[in-house]
């Protein structure tokens, strides 16, 4: 799961860094996150780490079932209780 969210983490930041680079969404560089390709590539590490980190939380399926103590045993076993 690390490795996943690393590579998720520079796979945006690359992405960032390559629009900060173009200059495709600011021409004159004084935008604070696509001026630069230091800049774009913090902030697409940043939304990286967002996106990654909420593909590889867990999921209210992966618990385990809770056991019902007023419920019979499945075993076949008497318990005492009747």
């Amino acid at each position: 799961m690390l490795i996943k969210t690393l590579a998720g983490i520079g796979l945006f930041a690359a992405a960032g860094a390559a629009v900060g680079y173009s200059k495709v969404l600011c021409a004159g560089g004084e935008c604070a996150i696509t001026g630069t390709p230091y800049g774009g590539a913090f902030f697409g590490g940043l939304l990286g780490m967002a996106v990654m980190s909420g593909l590889n939380a867990p999921k209210a399926t992966d618990q385990p079932p809770r056991e019902n103590p007023d419920a019979e045993s499945s075993t076949g076993e008497d318990t005492g209780k009747h």
